[in-house]
């Protein structure tokens, strides 16, 4: 899974100074306030499912590189 992981958690973090807390951040999402903590300090990979209630979408490329021998 690749995508910009600064800039999900910059999304992330503008989420939760909508709230009073946290815990009701979390809650908002569906996420325990623990697994949002480790959200936050980087301790836990941002999903799919939990970038797209960011308004996010998770991008997969695949690169493949060729060298002539």
């Amino acid at each position: 899974m690749i995508h910009n992981t600064r800039l999900a958690r910059a999304a992330l973090k503008a989420f939760v100074r909508k709230f009073s807390t946290h815990r009701q951040a979390a809650h908002a999402l569906g996420i325990s306030d623990t697994q949002m903590s480790e959200l936050l300090r980087g301790r836990r990979p941002l999903s799919p499912a939990l970038l797209a209630k960011l308004g996010l979408k998770c991008v997969i490329e695949r690169v493949i590189v060729r060298t002539s021998a």
